[in-house]
């Protein structure tokens, strides 16, 4: 009986094993079909940040204005329009001298049109003989032959001033306007000889305008004798025509024009 008691634990023990232990080559076949994977580490690729770059805001470039450049000779008609008196025609406008040298006026011609057709021309002049780069003269047409015109085309016809007997010392010292009982506008003033050449046939041109600017007549008056330096002279403008006008005289210019005698 002693001796089967070791015999029976070893038949328990080899059961046991054969339940709890199974053949060890199993896990080791496992173990040989296992492969240890070592998990890389995946460095992110860097992707390129894009900084954008701020242009300034663009600034708006002003074009430039090419202004023409001035001819020596030449001349542009403005502020034309008409009145009429017992059955003439008055058709009047400014010269401006818009050149680089002084010229003489010519003539002004002036083409009346009416539906698109000339009925008539007419020819007129400037009260001023010489007009120089800047300065603006006046002109005007009379004429009793004008039929019914809803246009016109002037023109101007210019010569270069080369004479050096203009004088431009001579000045209006003073002056006033009224107008009259009858009808009739009044220019008063005193020209001045204020240079060292004596003064022959002083000129005196008178140009009305509106209250708005716009021109309404032209005068003038011609002074037969000299005026020696440092010598006043009074002078004085009848208009008749005022009270034929469309709006009243509001304001007047004065220019002036003489030559050097004696000399």
């Amino acid at each position: 009986m002693k001796k089967l008691i070791p015999y029976t634990i070893l038949i328990l023990f080899g059961l046991l094993g054969v339940i709890y232990l199974p053949d060890l080559g199993m896990f080791d076949g496992l173990r040989a079909t296992h492969t240890e994977t070592t998990t890389s580490t995946i460095t992110p690729t860097s992707t390129a940040t894009f900084t954008p770059t701020y242009s300034p805001t663009p600034t708006a470039s002003t074009t430039p204005t090419i202004s023409p450049t001035p001819k020596p000779l030449d001349a542009e008609i403005f502020s034309e329009t008409s009145y009429q008196v017992g059955g003439t025609t008055h058709f009047i406008g400014l010269i401006r001298n818009t050149g680089l040298k002084p010229f003489k006026v010519i003539r002004v011609k002036v083409e009346f049109t009416q539906d698109g057709w000339v009925v008539h021309t007419g020819i007129g002049h400037s009260p001023m003989a010489v007009v120089y780069p800047g300065q603006v003269a006046p002109f005007e047409i009379l004429d009793r032959e004008i039929p019914v015109w809803d246009d016109f085309d002037a023109k101007v016809n210019i010569q270069e001033y080369t004479g050096d007997k203009d004088y431009h010392d001579l000045i209006v010292s003073e002056h006033a306007a009224r107008l009259k009982n009858t009808g009739t506008h009044e220019i008063t003033g005193t020209l001045y000889n204020q240079g060292e050449s004596v003064a022959g046939f002083p000129k005196i041109v008178a140009m009305y305008y509106a209250s708005d600017g716009s021109l309404l007549a032209i005068n003038f008056v011609s002074v037969q004798w000299a005026i020696t330096p440092g010598e006043s002279q009074a002078f004085r403008i009848l208009f008749n025509d005022a009270a034929s006008l469309d709006q009243p005289i509001a304001s007047y210019e004065l220019l002036v024009e003489s030559v050097v005698v004696g000399e």
